[in-house]
C-alpha cells in the first residue's frame, strides 16, 4: 500500500502551527483598547465587554464546533474558524458602534476561536499519534499556542506604534489568512497508525454486548483482520 503522506508528525506541525497563529493573534487584542477607546471616545468597559463576550461565546461555540468536527470533518471547522477570524478582524478594523463591536467579537472572533483552538486541534492529534506518544504530541501542540504569544505580541506591538491600529489589524487578518487549504488537508482525515488501531479490539469490548454491531477487530502484521476472510493494510 502507498504510504501517506498525513504522518503523525505532519498532522501535529500543521496543528502546532494553526495553534501559534489563533492564540497568538487573540494574545494581542488587549493592546487595541486604549487606542480604539481614545480614537471613538469610548469607555474602557466597552472593549471590555467585547472580550468579555468573546471569550463566552468561544466556549460555547467550542462545544458546537467538537460536534460539527464530529460529522463534517475538523477541516471544514477549522476553515469556517479562519474565515470567522479573517472577517472578525477586519470588522474590527471598521467598527464605531459598540454593539455592533459587541456582535462581532461575540459571533465571529468567538466562534474563529471555538473553531481554531485546543478542542479541535488536539482531537485530531489524540486520534493520530500512537498512544504511548500521546501526552507529549499533545503537550507540544499546547505550548505552541503559548508559543504564538511570544511571537506575535511583539509583531502586534510594532504594527500599532509603526502605523496605526487599523492597520494592524488588517495584517493580523492576513495572518489568519495563513491557516489556508495546505495546512487544512493535512488534518481533515487524519491516518490511524498501526499503534492507534492496536486499540479497537480493547474499545470494542467495552461496549455494550447487546450494542455491538461489528465484529471486533485484530490488529497483526501491519493488517486489521476481521471475522472471516476479510482484512485490510494500514
Amino acid at each position: 500500500m502507498e504510504k501517506s503522506w498525513r504522518t503523525p508528525l505532519v498532522v501535529l506541525t500543521c496543528g502546532c502551527i494553526i495553534m501559534t497563529i489563533s492564540f497568538g493573534i487573540r494574545s494581542g487584542f488587549g493592546m487595541f483598547l486604549q487606542p480604539m477607546s481614545q480614537e471613538y471616545g469610548w469607555g474602557r468597559e466597552v472593549f471590555s465587554i467585547a472580550i468579555a463576550l468573546q471569550n463566552l461565546m468561544w466556549g460555547a461555540l467550542g462545544a458546537l464546533a467538537g460536534g460539527f468536527a464530529d460529522r463534517y470533518g475538523p477541516g471544514r471547522v477549522v476553515a469556517t474558524g479562519a474565515v470567522f477570524y479573517i472577517l472578525g478582524l477586519i470588522g474590527l478594523a471598521y467598527i464605531d458602534v459598540p454593539w455592533l463591536l459587541h456582535l462581532n467579537s461575540a459571533v465571529l472572533l468567538g466562534g474563529a476561536l471555538g473553531g481554531t483552538s485546543f478542542g479541535i486541534i488536539l482531537a485530531v492529534i489524540g486520534r493520530t499519534v500512537a498512544p504511548e506518544r500521546r501526552s507529549l504530541a499533545m503537550g507540544i501542540a499546547t505550548s505552541a499556542g503559548s508559543f504564538g504569544q511570544f511571537l506575535l505580541l511583539p509583531i502586534t506591538q510594532t504594527l500599532i506604534a509603526s502605523f496605526d491600529w487599523h492597520v494592524a489589524l488588517l495584517v493580523l487578518a492576513g495572518i489568519a489568512a495563513l491557516i489556508g487549504k495546505r495546512l487544512l488537508k493535512k488534518i481533515e482525515k487524519p491516518e490511524r497508525t498501526i499503534e492507534t488501531l492496536r486499540e479497537l479490539p480493547e474499545l470494542a469490548h467495552r461496549e455494550a454486548p447487546g450494542e455491538r454491531h461489528r465484529p471486533v477487530p485484530e490488529v497483526s502484521n501491519g493488517r486489521v483482520q476481521l471475522r472471516g476472510n476479510d482484512s485490510y493494510k494500514v
